[in-house]
């Protein structure tokens, strides 16, 4: 279960968008290289592609169970989906 933002100090919640802006971004670049748009993406995963914009805008994260997905319809180890700085 997610900690309530609540509980978290303002640099925990600064540290949280950082991390899920860095993976949109990382992503969307794979996404680029691969050829294939948003909505492609999203089909090959088993994502909604409202979701993937989401992610991919930083505004949302995912399930750990649902990176595989992700990293098969992007032709990568899923270790390939975090950025280096992550």
């Amino acid at each position: 279960m997610p900690t309530p933002r609540s509980y978290l100090s303002q640099s925990e919640i600064d540290e949280r968008a950082r991390r899920r802006t860095a993976f949109g971004a990382r992503i969307r670049a794979l996404r680029q290289e691969a050829g294939l748009t948003q909505e492609k993406l999203a089909l090959a995963a088993g994502l909604d592609r409202p979701f993937l914009v989401q992610i991919e805008g930083g505004k949302r994260s995912m399930l750990v169970e649902r990176l595989p997905d992700l990293a098969r319809a992007l032709g990568v180890p899923v270790a390939d989906l975090f950025p280096a700085d992550l």
